[in-house]
């Protein structure tokens, strides 16, 4: 809610304005100056990570690094990088970056992935991060924008991988390897996978466990679906007609119901 409507009737227009003109300026200063404190520490300690590195490729890594700061539904895709990384390298340690909203969904610890939630506006997630990271990560590979090999470089990544041409060109001056996007048309899921290399994945009922149930919601005793319709821009929306041929395929298999989420932002 506004501090104009908070202001009450009784205030003019022009006073309210004003109040909430001042007040909202610290907030957004505070705001800007703890994302702005969390980024100069990243850069800082990333340029001390860098004195004398010699970046080599682990053909056996013992620790992995997935650096990323995607919204729920990129976060939901990258469950095949995760069980490639854990069927190509079986006995190393994967840490996850996440979301702090995003946690509970792998409160069931899919692949036996160790999940740390951090963003970038909350300095005290980095102190959480680098912790975990102490001592350096053989691997890191970034699923998403590649401004985090900053990131990884200041958790230890002796290697940093990532996909290639992202923008601006800065971004990928950090990464040690860059991976060339498919030619032909290819899933997103499939894409972040090709980090962890080449191969099939088939994802099996059980890798990802269902985190428990929040608190008041029942849910249907058939098997019902939820139809995710929101998106973080419009070149990623659906056709309504695309979701209505879902929804009726969905309808012919007798679900319970189908529900909507809003979206992602």
């Amino acid at each position: 809610m506004s501090l104009q409507r908070m202001a009450g009737k009784r205030c003019s227009t022009r006073w309210s304005n004003s109040l909430a003109g001042r007040s909202r300026q610290p907030v957004m200063a505070l705001k800007d100056n703890s994302r702005a404190w969390g980024r100069l520490r990243v850069l800082f300690r990333s340029l001390f990570r860098s004195v004398g590195r010699r970046p080599v490729f682990p053909n056996d890594p013992r620790s992995v690094l997935i650096a990323h700061h995607l919204l729920l539904g990129d976060t939901l895709m990258l469950a095949a990088l995760l069980k490639r990384v854990r069927t190509r390298w079986p006995s190393a340690r994967i840490i996850l970056t996440c979301h702090p909203a995003i946690l509970p969904v792998f409160a069931g610890r899919p692949w036996q992935v160790e999940v740390v939630a951090y963003d970038p506006r909350q300095p005290q997630t980095l102190d959480r991060l680098l912790a975990a990271c102490e001592g350096g990560v053989d691997l890191a590979l970034l699923p998403g924008e590649n401004r985090y090999a900053l990131l990884a470089r200041a958790c230890g990544a002796r290697w940093i991988r990532a996909l290639a041409a992202d923008h601006p060109a800065w971004k990928n001056l950090a990464c040690d390897e860059l991976l060339a996007w498919p030619l032909q048309p290819t899933a997103l899921p499939e894409i972040f996978a090709l980090l962890a290399g080449e191969g099939d994945v088939v994802f099996n009922a059980g890798d990802w466990p269902a985190p428990p149930v929040p608190e008041g919601f029942v849910p249907p005793l058939s098997p019902y679906a939820v139809l995710h319709l929101g998106a973080g821009n419009p070149l990623r929306y659906w056709t309504p007609a695309g979701w209505k041929v879902l929804a009726d395929a969905l309808a012919e298999q007798k679900p319970a119901g189908t529900g909507k989420v809003p979206s992602n932002r």
